[in-house]
């Protein structure tokens, strides 16, 4: 499997994570923003993903993303809408600041 394929595959691990976030924040009755922003953050994701085209864009993805998604999940699954809300604004803020280095 070549390198590009790999990093293909962990860019769809993060959006899993994004979705199990998203799952579990409407089995817990989160607010509606967290709800609503990880719906945004999957979409902004998904675009992110598809312009990532060249390893040092994908590199720049696997540093400034997964940990994050694993904390956002976890704040989900532990119906923290506190951590989630940081966790949410963080992500967000890094997938505009790579979209806006690609653009």
């Amino acid at each position: 499997m070549s390198d590009q394929t790999s990093d293909e595959y962990l860019i769809l691990d993060y959006i899993d994570d994004i979705e199990e976030a998203l799952a579990q924040a409407k089995n817990h009755g989160m607010g509606d923003e967290i709800v609503e922003g990880i719906q945004t953050l999957h979409g902004e994701f998904v675009e992110l993903g598809n312009m990532a085209e060249t390893e040092e864009q994908f590199t720049a993805i696997k540093d400034k993303m997964g940990e994050l998604a694993e904390a956002l999940v976890k704040t989900c699954q532990a119906n923290d809408e506190s951590g989630a809300s940081k966790n949410l604004e963080q992500i967000m803020d890094r997938v505009k600041a790579l979209r806006n280095s690609w653009s």
